[in-house]
């Protein structure tokens, strides 16, 4: 299943690299693309369902990012509203 979560605060490529390693450690993450322009992460997570996706494993994602100071919450919209924000 794939979460996507908005970042607030990544201002550099150390600051993706922060947040792609934090979450690619966490128990049930399969992958993770963090886009330094959009400030958009997308990870695939182990999830029996959406509702798990949404509702257990996203919140945990977002906990850890907003743990390393940055400002994480989800995600639901298209890439054209990520380019016009």
């Amino acid at each position: 299943m794939e979460v996507e979560m908005k970042i607030a605060g990544l201002m550099c490529d150390g600051c993706s690299t922060r947040v792609h390693d934090a979450v690619k450690g966490m128990e049930g993450v399969e992958s993770v693309q963090v886009t330094l322009s959009s400030g958009l992460a997308t990870v695939q997570v182990h999830a029996a369902d959406n509702m798990e996706a949404a509702f257990v494993q996203l919140p945990r994602l977002i906990s850890a990012v907003n743990a390393l100071g940055f400002q994480a919450e989800p995600y639901f919209g298209t890439d054209d509203d990520a380019e016009s924000s």
